[in-house]
């Protein structure tokens, strides 16, 4: 048996806008016997803008992000994010195709009598330490670099959102993550490809047509929006520069709608405005295998066909 208590509050921004909800502590207590804790886990912060803050009256929103956390064994992990991307006088110049790490709002500030366009920061990690306070763990850092430019996708239709609020303000990341994990001499390298579900995305003049390129044996695929955040492919090098140690492709798998609804009864994206829910899963996970370890190159182990559970392939293929 064992509890859990968690302790909140509402740390003043200091800049006049509201106190937002902090989690400032996990408590955790062993209750088998007699009560036994442990030490806290305590979170600090740091306060970064979320506005694009032009000091043309409207109000920064300095709020809190996660900076540090202190667990219940003596370690800390500190956190460490990208700078602002923009700045007044410095803002994406085609909405519908934005490339920056901001991203714009249609609301009608306190006091204004019409609604306007405002442009709000979008941070990202770059780097993760994880150190031992006691010291007898070694010190472990991962940095996080985004090749490329991030995607931004038009509002959905989630039937909450007016039409007239709707801009191209949904985040979609970047189609490539490099991590570096370790110190130098020492370090892994992995990068990750994926899918941002931009294929269809609403343009001025139509509709977006993304596709990601065939990789080896796995096919051309459209970047459909239900393939969302899902893994293309990963890579595993040795080491920063160093050659490929193994990879895998993943082909993904969509069922057809398996129910609809119509979203505020109008046409949108070209269409009926609709939205389908779908059974998603990875059809194939193709490997190249492992340098070194004495994987047998080419062959191909098929799994159970049909449809094995939400996350596993019904194909797996070892190739060289």
């Amino acid at each position: 048996m064992e509890s859990w208590s968690l302790t909140h509050s509402f740390p003043n921004p200091g800049d006049g806008t509201r106190a937002g909800l902090w989690l400032e502590r996990i408590s955790h207590a062993g209750l088998v016997g007699t009560t036994t804790a442990v030490p806290d886990v305590t979170f600090g912060g740091v306060q970064m803008n979320n506005r694009v803050d032009s000091n043309e009256g409207l109000l920064a929103m300095n709020w809190w992000r996660i900076q540090t956390i202190a667990n219940e064994s003596g370690g800390q992990i500190a956190v460490e994010y990208s700078p602002r991307d923009c700045a007044p006088g410095d803002l994406p110049t085609v909405v519908s195709d934005n490339r920056r790490r901001c991203y714009p709002v249609r609301w009608t500030p306190e006091g204004y009598t019409s609604q306007i366009t405002d442009y709000f920061h979008k941070y990202v990690v770059k780097s993760v330490s994880e150190e031992d306070l006691t010291h007898v763990s070694a010190r472990t850092i991962t940095s996080y670099v985004y090749p490329g430019s991030p995607a931004w996708h038009y509002t959905d239709d989630d039937g909450l959102i007016k039409a007239d609020n709707k801009t191209w303000s949904v985040w979609r990341g970047y189609d490539t993550v490099q991590e570096t994990k370790g110190d130098p001499g020492q370090q892994t390298q992995t990068r990750t490809r994926y899918f941002r579900g931009m294929n269809g995305d609403r343009q001025p003049s139509g509709a977006r047509t993304v596709i990601l390129p065939a990789v080896g044996a796995a096919p051309v695929v459209n970047d459909e929006d239900a393939y969302a955040g899902m893994v293309r492919e990963t890579i595993a090098y040795n080491g920063p520069g160093g050659a490929e140690v193994s990879g895998q492709v993943s082909e993904p798998w969509r069922s057809q709608p398996t129910a609809a609804r119509t979203v505020n009864g109008r046409a949108d994206r070209g269409g009926p405005a609709r939205r389908f829910p779908y059974q998603l899963r990875p059809a194939k996970l193709r490997r190249r295998p492992d340098q070194g370890i004495g994987v047998e190159a080419g062959g191909a182990q098929r799994l159970e066909p049909g449809y094995p559970g939400p996350d596993l392939p019904d194909h797996l293929d070892v190739q060289p």
